[in-house]
């Protein structure tokens, strides 16, 4: 399991949404993948209020198979169950993964909006390794721009 993600944040310009940042990421093999435009996957949410990259990095990541799967052998029904939505869905806000979610199709999904510390905190936990990829701006500012994604030895946070 290796993976480059790029993030990148744009302001809408639709209708009723004008001026909205929207910040997105994208899923490639490797850096060199990113060049051909073969995408593996991606996901953006746009407004504000909230933590965004957090959100669409979990949501980006939990769409990989490999990852997913890592996921699962993490969030059960035992770690994450205490009650249960009208959907199927297992919620424990007590838990240590707290933002982790098991849906009633066995899928793991993270509410990104708990952080983007809390977010790498369980995709460390699963063995996924998430390493932020800055570059240098004017001024001598860092700026990320993408995430390293490689597997790791589960451990507990």
């Amino acid at each position: 399991m290796n993976y480059y993600l790029t993030e990148t944040w744009t302001v809408s310009r639709g209708r009723e949404t004008y001026g909205y940042n929207i910040c997105t990421i994208r899923a490639y093999s490797s850096v060199w993948e990113k060049t051909k435009g073969v995408e593996l996957a991606n996901a953006s949410c746009k407004g504000g209020g909230y933590e965004m990259a957090g959100t669409s990095l979990a949501d980006c990541l939990a769409a990989l198979p490999d990852v997913q799967q890592a996921l699962q052998r993490l969030i059960t029904k035992e770690t994450a169950e205490t009650f249960q939505d009208v959907d199927g869905t297992y919620r424990n806000p007590n838990t240590k993964y707290y933002g982790s979610f098991l849906k009633a199709d066995g899928t793991v999904s993270l509410d990104g909006g708990v952080g983007t510390s809390t977010v790498l905190e369980i995709f460390q936990a699963a063995g996924v390794n998430v390493t932020p990829n800055y570059q240098k701006k004017r001024g001598g500012k860092l700026d990320r721009i993408g995430w390293f994604v490689r597997e790791c030895n589960p451990q507990e946070s």
